[in-house]
C-alpha cells in the first residue's frame, strides 16, 4: 500500500487491437547478489553445462546494478502473455508445419510500451525512472519472485500463461513495499509426469532435477550458425528456431496450445529460394514479415540459420 493505492499484480497491455495480458512481481536490488550465487552454486555442483556456446549466454548475464543507475531500489520481473507462431513452408506440392515459440519473433509490443504502461499501471507516479535490464537471468528472476516456477524441462510457467509468454526485467528508482523473494519451484504437475522427457529427442530432460542437459538441447544448435549435429534424428526437427517437441504436449500447456498464432503461408517460390540458399531481398522482405523477424532483411546470418533450419525440416540436406 502506498498512497492508500494497493498494488496490482496483473494487467493488460492494448498494442493496436491485440490484446496482451501481463502479470509482475517486484524484488528489492538487494537480492541481486543472492541471484548471482544462484548462479554460482549450480556451477560448483557441476550442474551448469561447459557447452560453449551457452557458456557464451552465461557470461553476459550478471545480477549487478548498471553502472548509469546506482540508486536503483526494485527490480520488476514482468511476464507477458504471448502465443507461439504456427507457419507452414509449401515446398513440392505439400504445406510443412514449423513452430516458433515466442522469444523468437517479435510481438506487437516494443520495450517502450511496456515501460509505459509500467509507469502508468504499476508504479502510477510521476518522476521515477524505469529502465529495461537485458543482462540477468530471466527465468530465475521469475521463478525466485514467485512469478512463475520451473517445469521439469528447465522452462519457465507461469499461472495461465504456461510456458508461452516474454520474461522482461525493469529497474526503478521506485520503492515497493512488496518484495516477492521465495525459493526455486517445480509446477506441482510436474511432480509425477514425464511426458516432456518422453518427448525430448535428445534425452536432454532429467529425471532427478530441471536443471536439463544442455549439451543434448535442440535449441543450442539451431539458434546459432553452424552444422547441426549427427546426434539429432531427422524427425527431431519441428522449429524455425528453438523448440517445441517438450512445450505442445505440456499437461500445463493445454489451455495456452488453444492460442497459437497461425500465420500466412511461406509460398513455394519463397521456400525454394531459402532451401537454395539465395533468397534475394524481396523474398527477404516478405518472409521476414510473415515470422515477424523485422532484422531478417538485414542479417544474412539469420537469413542462413533459418534456410539450415528449414531444410533439416524438410530433410533436403
Amino acid at each position: 500500500m502506498k498512497n492508500g493505492i494497493q498494488t496490482q499484480f496483473a494487467g493488460t497491455l492494448a498494442v493496436t487491437g491485440a490484446q496482451y495480458p501481463y502479470q509482475y512481481r517486484t524484488m528489492s536490488v538487494q537480492h541481486l547478489s543472492e541471484l548471482q550465487e544462484d548462479i554460482e552454486r549450480l556451477r560448483r555442483v557441476g550442474q551448469i553445462s561447459d557447452a560453449e556456446t551457452f557458456q557464451g549466454y552465461l557470461s553476459e548475464m550478471k545480477f549487478v546494478l548498471p553502472e548509469n543507475f546506482p540508486e536503483a531500489q526494485t527490480v520488476l520481473i514482468v511476464a507477458i502473455a504471448t502465443p507461439p507462431l504456427l507457419a507452414h513452408f509449401q515446398f513440392d506440392g505439400r504445406r510443412y508445419p514449423a513452430s516458433m515459440p515466442p522469444n523468437y519473433y517479435q510481438p506487437a509490443f516494443t520495450r517502450a510500451m511496456m515501460i509505459a504502461e509500467l509507469q502508468k499501471r504499476v508504479i502510477r507516479e510521476s518522476g521515477y525512472r524505469v529502465e529495461g535490464v537485458e543482462t540477468y537471468h530471466l527465468k530465475l528472476l521469475a521463478t525466485r519472485s514467485g512469478l512463475g516456477r520451473y517445469g521439469r524441462n528447465n522452462i519457465c510457467y507461469v499461472a495461465g500463461m504456461g510456458s508461452f509468454l516474454n520474461l522482461r526485467a525493469y529497474l526503478t528508482d521506485y520503492h515497493f513495499p512488496e518484495d516477492h523473494w521465495q525459493e526455486v519451484q517445480m509446477l506441482d504437475q510436474c511432480q509425477h509426469c514425464q511426458v516432456c522427457q518422453k518427448q525430448c529427442p535428445g534425452g536432454a530432460i532429467r529425471a532427478d532435477h530441471f536443471v536439463i542437459d544442455v549439451k543434448r538441447c535442440l535449441p543450442l544448435y539451431n539458434e546459432i550458425e553452424g552444422i547441426l549435429p549427427d546426434w539429432i534424428p531427422p524427425e527431431a526437427h519441428n522449429a524455425i528456431f528453438g523448440c517445441m517437441k517438450c512445450q505442445a504436449p505440456c499437461p500445463a500447456n493445454r489451455e495456452a496450445m488453444q492460442r497459437v498464432e497461425a500465420v500466412e503461408d511461406v509460398t513455394e517460390e519463397e521456400t525454394w529460394q531459402f532451401v537454395n540458399g539465395h533468397p534475394d531481398e524481396m523474398i527477404l522482405l516478405s518472409v521476414s514479415q510473415k515470422l515477424k523477424i523485422p532484422y531478417l532483411v538485414e542479417s544474412p546470418e539469420t537469413a542462413e540459420v533459418i534456410a539450415r533450419n528449414l531444410k533439416a525440416l524438410l530433410q533436403v540436406m
